[in-house]
């Protein structure tokens, strides 16, 4: 049998555990960071149809 020396093929499953917690990480930051704008624009919408109420009534 031939030994393969210094010859990586693929990647092992710590490696592939690794990369998911570090995408993980950067995707819940993600989130956490558009997480207030989102409410503000909801919070702003509700404004504009309060006000669209207003003035039809």
């Amino acid at each position: 049998m031939a030994k393969r020396i210094g010859l990586s093929l693929g990647f092992t499953l710590i490696e592939m555990a690794i990369v998911l917690v570090v995408v993980g990480l950067i995707v819940s930051g993600g989130i956490i960071a558009v997480a207030p704008v989102l409410q503000g624009a909801k919070v702003s919408e509700t404004g504009g149809r309060l006000d669209r109420l207003v003035d039809r009534i």
